[in-house]
């Protein structure tokens, strides 16, 4: 990733949906210590290599930015439904917990080309 700013860093090239990859931080001076950031307890944590699953709508040519102060990162892809943000189980998974009456109208957003998935018409039209 190259520096694009006080505790910024950025790298962009084409990328898949979905990338795994943790951070380090190479050593500062001689006397310096590298330093991982990597996904724990549900967020970018120091001092770990799990995988970051960062993620877009599509693949193909965007950015992957990282700030080593706030350990903010990007980016995630954002899932809607009715409104609500939908929480991540694992690299494929997502939910959201409901009560759904007859008739009620939903909307889902966050996830590209939707109007062209299956939808059982046994729980939804």
């Amino acid at each position: 990733m190259a520096r694009t700013g006080l505790y910024q860093y950025k790298v962009t090239a084409n990328f898949s949906q979905k990338v795994k990859a943790y951070i380090k931080a190479p050593k500062a001076g001689t006397q310096g210590n590298e330093i991982n950031f990597g996904w724990a307890s549900g967020a970018i944590t120091q001092g770990t290599t799990n995988a970051i699953t960062f993620s877009n709508s599509n693949a193909g040519t965007y950015d992957i930015t990282f700030n080593t102060l706030t350990y903010a990162g990007s980016p995630f892809i954002k899932l809607l439904f009715g409104g609500e943000e939908m929480t991540m189980v694992d690299d494929n998974n997502y939910k959201i917990e409901k009560n759904l009456t007859t008739g009620q109208v939903l909307e889902v957003a966050g996830i590209s080309n939707f109007s062209s998935w299956w939808i059982d018409p046994d729980y939804f039209s």
